[in-house]
């Protein structure tokens, strides 16, 4: 699995500039589609440690060895869920709010229960705030929780595709009524349901696999 990933408190997100095959990238912050943006990880830098590219600069932690690997896309990170990889990031300015957009792509090369390629799900210490997660039979959740405890879910009513880029973007906006919780695949919108509130936690960023997450 790879990923290239942002978080953004405000209802809906579209990348601001073009992402280049690998190495240095940097935010135009004038541009009005950069406002509200608190984490973006590109993933290809090919070596060292995963830039957020987000204000204040922060760099995440390696577990387990996933490397960066060529792609269609340039290059990209993979993550071997049997090896339990993953990116840890600084727990610094990541409650967005009730209104949040979380967007990724991935090539998933098989599916299982609790994939979660973008996450701040800490099932062990009850911080449970939002997760992006992927099931064995392949359909996109979308949970998030009010209290740090119980969760609140939407899923795509269909699967994505193994081997196949798929851009996943997940928005919540507590004030759009009926229709504020929504998945979109490919840019396309795929579920809605109410938009709901956020808890404020303090678990930190995983990418490409959630260790806290049951």
């Amino acid at each position: 699995m790879a990923l290239a990933t942002r978080l953004r408190s405000a209802s809906h997100w579209s990348d601001p500039r073009v992402k280049p095959p690998y190495g240095a990238v940097e935010v135009d912050w004038g541009h009005p589609l950069s406002r509200g943006l608190l984490s973006q990880y590109v993933l290809n830098e090919q070596a060292g440690s995963p830039v957020d590219l987000a204000l204040p600069i922060r760099t995440g932690t390696l577990f387990g060895g996933p490397t960066w690997v060529s792609s269609a896309r340039g290059v990209a990170m993979n993550f071997v869920r049997a090896s339990a990889q993953y990116v840890q990031t600084p727990i610094i300015n990541l409650n967005a709010g009730n209104d949040i957009t979380v967007s990724c792509w991935i090539k998933p090369a098989s599916f299982a229960n609790y994939d979660q390629p973008i996450s701040r799900w800490n099932e062990t210490d009850n911080q449970r705030v939002w997760t992006i997660a992927i099931f064995g039979d392949s359909v996109v959740y979308f949970y998030t929780s009010a209290d740090g405890g119980t969760a609140s879910l939407i899923n795509t009513p269909t699967g994505i595709s193994a081997y196949v880029w798929t851009r996943i973007t997940c928005v919540n906006d507590s004030g759009n009524g009926s229709t504020g919780k929504r998945i979109y695949v490919n840019a396309a919108l795929s579920v809605s349901g109410a938009g709901v509130t956020i808890f404020a936690g303090t678990t930190g960023l995983y990418l490409g696999h959630s260790p806290v997450f049951a």
